[in-house]
């Protein structure tokens, strides 16, 4: 398919997207910068768009270094609840954070909560299967 460029919806520093698309999915990527405890928005849709996603993420704490952390998340949702599984956690020290879900106005949110507020890269790139 073609290559675009779109952004994915972020509270945090987005600092670089890509997007590529076909017939029936669309993957895109999104660089974040967090440094606190607090929960923040990770990706954005709407319910609309996508009734199955594959997320592929990558922490990187920017303070501690050497300690980084990768897993996969498959999400369905039916626009009212998103049902979450997490699959092949790796990370070098301890997890770095917990991703989550949810669905509010016909938008779908993935949120990621990080255990210390050390300043961190989040790197996440998602795979949604269309409707």
């Amino acid at each position: 398919g073609a290559i675009t460029s779109a952004s994915m919806v972020s509270n945090t520093s987005v600092q670089a997207t890509t997007s590529v698309s076909g017939n029936s999915f669309v993957m895109n990527g999104n660089l974040a910068t967090i440094s606190t405890t607090g929960t923040v928005t990770v990706d954005q849709f709407p319910t609309t768009a996508y009734r199955t996603v594959h997320y592929l993420a990558q922490i990187t704490d920017n303070t501690n270094v050497g300690q980084f952390h990768s897993e996969q998340l498959l999400i369905l949702q039916d626009g009212t609840t998103a049902y979450q599984t997490e699959f092949n956690l790796v990370y070098s020290v301890a997890p770095l954070g917990t991703f989550a879900s949810s669905i509010s106005g016909g938008v779908f949110s993935l949120t990621f909560t990080p255990t210390a507020a050390t300043n961190k890269n989040i790197r996440v790139v998602r795979t949604g299967v269309t409707i």
